[in-house]
Protein backbone atom coordinates (compact mmCIF):
# COMPACT_ATOMS: atom_id res chain seq x y z
CA UNK A 1 0.00 0.00 0.00
CA UNK A 2 0.78 3.56 -0.87
CA UNK A 3 2.46 5.64 2.11
CA UNK A 4 2.56 9.33 2.55
CA UNK A 5 4.18 11.86 4.07
CA UNK A 6 2.68 15.24 5.75
CA UNK A 7 4.35 18.38 6.80
CA UNK A 8 2.94 20.05 9.66
CA UNK A 9 4.24 23.44 10.55
CA UNK A 10 8.16 22.41 10.50
CA UNK A 11 8.04 18.64 10.98
CA UNK A 12 7.93 16.57 8.89
CA UNK A 13 5.68 13.21 9.99
CA UNK A 14 4.35 10.01 8.44
CA UNK A 15 4.87 7.38 6.35
CA UNK A 16 0.85 7.43 6.96
CA UNK A 17 -1.51 5.39 4.81
CA UNK A 18 -4.66 7.23 2.73
CA UNK A 19 -6.69 5.69 5.05
CA UNK A 20 -4.97 7.72 7.79
CA UNK A 21 -5.07 10.86 5.94
CA UNK A 22 -8.49 10.62 4.52
CA UNK A 23 -9.97 9.85 8.24
CA UNK A 24 -7.63 12.42 9.27
CA UNK A 25 -9.31 14.93 6.90
CA UNK A 26 -12.66 13.84 8.13
CA UNK A 27 -12.51 14.87 11.14
CA UNK A 28 -11.02 17.97 10.69
CA UNK A 29 -7.61 17.18 12.01
CA UNK A 30 -5.94 18.30 9.01
CA UNK A 31 -6.81 20.78 6.05
CA UNK A 32 -6.32 20.33 1.98
CA UNK A 33 -3.72 23.02 2.51
CA UNK A 34 -1.65 20.38 4.26
CA UNK A 35 1.74 19.23 2.03
CA UNK A 36 2.03 15.96 0.72
CA UNK A 37 4.38 14.22 -0.37
CA UNK A 38 4.39 10.17 -1.81
CA UNK A 39 7.56 7.76 -0.39
CA UNK A 40 8.91 7.77 -3.79
CA UNK A 41 7.93 11.86 -4.46
CA UNK A 42 11.27 14.20 -4.46
CA UNK A 43 8.39 17.06 -4.57
CA UNK A 44 5.76 18.54 -1.82
CA UNK A 45 2.07 19.20 -3.20
CA UNK A 46 -0.76 20.28 -1.12
CA UNK A 47 -3.33 17.63 -0.55
CA UNK A 48 -5.95 19.11 -2.28
CA UNK A 49 -4.22 18.34 -5.21
CA UNK A 50 -3.19 15.00 -4.40
CA UNK A 51 -6.27 13.36 -2.68
CA UNK A 52 -7.81 12.05 -5.93
CA UNK A 53 -4.78 10.73 -6.73
CA UNK A 54 -4.27 8.83 -4.01
CA UNK A 55 -7.84 7.74 -3.73
CA UNK A 56 -7.05 5.90 -7.08
CA UNK A 57 -4.13 4.43 -6.22
CA UNK A 58 -5.60 3.06 -2.79
CA UNK A 59 -8.68 1.77 -4.94
CA UNK A 60 -6.35 -0.07 -7.37
CA UNK A 61 -3.94 -1.86 -4.63
CA UNK A 62 -7.50 -2.48 -2.88
CA UNK A 63 -8.71 -4.34 -6.02
CA UNK A 64 -5.93 -6.29 -6.97
CA UNK A 65 -5.76 -10.10 -8.07
CA UNK A 66 -4.25 -12.47 -5.81
CA UNK A 67 -0.70 -13.80 -6.41
CA UNK A 68 -0.23 -17.47 -8.22
CA UNK A 69 1.45 -18.41 -4.63
CA UNK A 70 -2.30 -16.81 -2.71
CA UNK A 71 -4.49 -18.51 -5.05
CA UNK A 72 -2.89 -21.66 -4.77
CA UNK A 73 -3.08 -20.93 -1.33
CA UNK A 74 -6.95 -20.05 -1.44
CA UNK A 75 -7.61 -23.17 -3.38
CA UNK A 76 -6.14 -25.59 -1.33
CA UNK A 77 -7.49 -24.25 1.83
CA UNK A 78 -10.60 -24.26 0.40
CA UNK A 79 -9.91 -28.12 -0.78
CA UNK A 80 -8.70 -29.05 2.36
CA UNK A 81 -12.10 -27.94 4.51
CA UNK A 82 -13.56 -29.31 2.01
CA UNK A 83 -12.46 -32.55 2.61
CA UNK A 84 -12.51 -32.18 6.63
CA UNK A 85 -16.19 -31.96 6.37
CA UNK A 86 -16.36 -34.84 3.98
CA UNK A 87 -14.12 -37.01 6.98
CA UNK A 88 -15.97 -35.79 9.05
CA UNK A 89 -19.50 -36.03 8.75
CA UNK A 90 -18.19 -40.33 7.75
CA UNK A 91 -16.30 -40.78 10.70
CA UNK A 92 -19.09 -39.48 12.63
CA UNK A 93 -21.50 -42.26 10.65
CA UNK A 94 -19.29 -44.78 11.25
CA UNK A 95 -18.82 -44.33 14.84
CA UNK A 96 -22.38 -43.84 15.26
CA UNK A 97 -23.31 -47.04 13.99
CA UNK A 98 -20.05 -49.17 15.40
CA UNK A 99 -21.75 -48.00 18.34
CA UNK A 100 -25.14 -48.77 17.58
CA UNK A 101 -24.33 -52.51 17.14
CA UNK A 102 -21.98 -52.75 20.48
CA UNK A 103 -25.36 -51.95 22.29
CA UNK A 104 -24.82 -48.01 23.21
CA UNK A 105 -27.89 -46.73 20.84
CA UNK A 106 -28.24 -43.64 23.61
CA UNK A 107 -24.78 -42.48 22.51
CA UNK A 108 -24.84 -44.04 18.32
CA UNK A 109 -28.09 -42.99 17.68
CA UNK A 110 -27.79 -39.20 18.38
CA UNK A 111 -24.48 -39.31 16.66
CA UNK A 112 -26.11 -41.10 13.44
CA UNK A 113 -29.16 -38.45 13.48
CA UNK A 114 -26.69 -35.59 13.65
CA UNK A 115 -24.34 -36.49 10.56
CA UNK A 116 -26.54 -35.19 7.94
CA UNK A 117 -25.94 -31.27 9.76
CA UNK A 118 -22.45 -31.61 7.83
CA UNK A 119 -23.99 -31.54 4.25
CA UNK A 120 -24.20 -27.41 4.49
CA UNK A 121 -20.52 -26.90 5.09
CA UNK A 122 -19.91 -29.74 3.06
CA UNK A 123 -22.05 -27.80 0.41
CA UNK A 124 -20.95 -24.42 1.07
CA UNK A 125 -17.03 -25.46 0.95
CA UNK A 126 -17.22 -26.74 -2.08
CA UNK A 127 -19.39 -23.97 -3.74
CA UNK A 128 -16.82 -21.44 -2.63
CA UNK A 129 -14.46 -23.80 -4.31
CA UNK A 130 -15.95 -23.88 -7.46
CA UNK A 131 -16.77 -20.28 -7.35
CA UNK A 132 -12.85 -19.69 -6.61
CA UNK A 133 -12.00 -21.72 -9.41
CA UNK A 134 -14.48 -20.72 -12.16
CA UNK A 135 -13.46 -16.77 -10.52
CA UNK A 136 -9.65 -17.70 -11.72
CA UNK A 137 -10.25 -19.27 -14.92
CA UNK A 138 -12.44 -16.00 -16.39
Amino acid sequence: MAKYYCYFGKQVKGPFSYEIIRNALWRGEITEDMMIRGEDADEWTPLRDAIDDMRTEYEREKNEILTPRQNKFADNLLTASFIVFICAAHAQLITGFALCTKLSPEIGLPLIISAPGYIFPIAVSYVLRQMFRHQLRS
